[in-house]
């Protein structure tokens, strides 16, 4: 069975599920198609394991059967955190071992030359970013450190536009600077055709 529920900003995926009805479900935010995969007609399927709170929100998400495409992957695990289960259809097993549930990427003809109209108005609007934040230095670096460092942070755009599921891809051996990093880049906001997409951004402190 292939549920298509309704749609949300930006290109979207398709959530299928042969064990769950859309009525088991209070909330259930459909995935969006990243940017860049529907550029690259970039088609799979994903299978996500959700542990559920007794009030049916997700607790927790993990990636059972990944889709081949990390980009896919990032924004499905990003959308089911979003859900939650109408709280009379929680079974026992929903808190301990979950749920599996599938997030289809489909690609259509139309998504290509979306995904390309996006890319242009980001390309005049010179970033992906609506608002940038402001990265500060460490006060402990200048005075104890007083070594530059970088850090290679990799995440997904939230529904609220904002950067999530923050992942510290290359360290910078000091934990105020890879804190300072993910904070600044958290108050980032980007255009709305781009909730779903995947970024990884380095960012260097000097002295």
């Amino acid at each position: 069975m292939r549920l298509v529920l309704l749609p949300f900003l930006g290109l979207l995926g398709v959530f299928s599920s042969s064990a769950l009805a859309v009525s088991d479900w209070l909330a259930a935010p459909q995935p969006p198609y990243p940017v860049i995969s529907a550029l690259h007609k970039t088609s799979g399927t994903v299978t996500l394991r959700l542990v559920l709170q007794e009030d049916g929100r997700v607790k927790k998400a993990t990636i059972e059967r990944e889709s081949g495409s990390d980009r896919l992957d990032a924004a499905a695990r990003m959308g089911v955190l979003q859900w939650r289960l109408n709280p009379a259809r929680l079974r026992a097993a929903d808190l301990g071992t979950g749920r599996l549930v599938e997030i289809e990427f489909k690609k259509t003809e139309s998504d290509p030359k979306m995904a390309q109209a996006v890319l242009l108005r980001a390309g005049q609007h010179g970033s992906a970013w609506e608002h940038g934040g402001t990265i500060r230095l460490p006060g402990s670096a200048r005075f104890h450190h007083r070594k530059p460092g970088s850090v290679l942070l990799q995440f997904t755009i939230g529904f609220d536009r904002h950067p999530r599921l923050m992942k510290i891809l290359v360290s910078s051996g000091y934990p105020p600077y890879d804190q300072a990093a993910i904070d600044g880049i958290e108050s980032w906001k980007a255009f709305p055709q781009f909730v779903g997409e995947s970024f990884k951004v380095p960012v260097t402190f000097s002295l």
